[in-house]
């Protein structure tokens, strides 16, 4: 039986195969470990003009530097409510100010 992490390996893997094909940035959180990024498309991490091992040994200080701290304290929190609801009919709807 597979472990969590592995399953969440598995799926990152399934979308990566596909994800540069899309005209966008895909990021995928963490939300049992504080929101860490666990995958990030290409596209955006050629943006912030990092490695991926770079991106995702930052943990906390991804958010610190490249959000604003005030604004992502209160989206973050919002996306954890929702999920924590499972409530499929809610939705959250914002825009992220990047640094």
């Amino acid at each position: 039986m597979e472990n969590q992490q592995d399953l969440i390996d598995s799926k990152i893997a399934m979308l990566n195969a596909m994800v540069d094909e899309l005209p966008c940035v895909v990021i995928i959180h963490n939300i049992q470990k504080a929101f860490q990024v666990e995958f990030m498309s290409t596209r955006g991490i050629e943006m912030l003009g990092i490695t991926k091992e770079e991106l995702l040994s930052l943990g906390e200080e991804y958010y610190q530097r490249y959000f604003n701290m005030e604004e992502a304290v209160h989206y973050r929190e919002k996306v954890a409510e929702m999920l924590h609801k499972a409530d499929g009919q809610q939705i959250i709807s914002f825009f992220q100010q990047v640094r």
